[in-house]
């Protein structure tokens, strides 16, 4: 009897032994699959969807970029000053222009409202940025003839209809030649314009340059050396030392008088 009881003891112990080992190896296997999927999940296809995510925002930036200059409103015509209008809805609305200048020179770019500026040549090379700054005024130098530029105006905070104008700079102007006189006209239309004037001396000497309206004068020889500079302030007169029968050119920019005026070197 004793015996038998033993027998039975050891048998339950054996399968409760297996018992136990089945259940660790189940578990196990399991763990280690669960393991292998979470592995393969997280790495490939997270990889994967960063790749594609990251391909996915480089063209949407290119091609926002691309379409924002092929939907640009052209701004052309003939004359001294080109106006287009727009309308401004929401914040972070930015509305293109292209231009392609025939002349070069200083241009005053206006707008009705306060906007952030970005302009860019037909290369995407930025030549003008207003940092994050609203403006309603920007002057221009680095407009080459022939270039299509592209104006890009940023909505901040001022909303509704608006007029963007380009101020056209005067082509440079050749003086009349009298014997010992040299002369010409032009017209200043905006604040901060610039013109040019091309002349020979007449004579070897210094000579007195005088304009009927004051403005910042500059004198460059034929090499385009700048000889002569009223460092910023105001003339209506200046005298330089010129030689007889060299070409020279003499800019003024208008800080303050608008209308016409005259030019004499004697």
């Amino acid at each position: 009897m004793k015996k038998i009881r033993r027998l039975i003891m050891l048998a339950m112990t054996i399968a409760l032994v297996f018992v136990t080992l089945t259940s660790c190896s189940l578990f196990g296997e399991s763990s280690s699959s669960g393991s292998t999927n979470n592995t393969e999940s997280s790495g490939y296809n997270s990889n994967q969807s960063s790749s594609t995510n990251n391909t996915n925002n480089n063209n949407s930036n290119s091609s926002t970029s691309t379409n924002s200059n092929l939907n640009a409103i052209a701004i052309s015509g003939s004359g001294n000053k080109l106006t287009k209008s727009g309308l401004l809805t929401e914040n972070g609305q930015i509305d293109t222009y292209s231009y392609t200048p025939s002349i070069e020179g200083r241009y005053r770019i206006e707008t009705t409202r306060s906007v952030i500026w970005t302009i860019v040549d037909e290369y995407n090379n930025k030549i003008l940025d207003s940092y994050g700054y609203a403006r309603n005024t920007q002057l221009v130098d680095d407009f080459e003839s022939g270039t299509t530029y592209y104006i890009k105006l940023k909505a901040c905070g001022e909303k509704g209809d608006y007029v963007i104008t380009l101020h056209i700079p005067n082509s440079p102007i050749q003086l009349r030649e009298d014997s010992t006189v040299r002369e010409g006209s032009s017209r200043f239309r905006f604040i901060r314009q610039i013109d040019v004037f091309t002349f020979s001396a007449p004579q070897t000497g210094n000579l007195t340059i005088t304009s009927t309206l004051s403005g910042v004068c500059l004198v460059y020889d034929e090499y385009g050396n700048k000889i002569y500079t009223s460092s910023g302030y105001e003339r209506s007169s200046i005298s330089v030392n010129l030689t007889q029968g060299r070409t020279y050119k003499f800019s003024i920019e208008c800080y303050s008088t608008l209308g016409e005026y005259t030019v004499t070197v004697r």
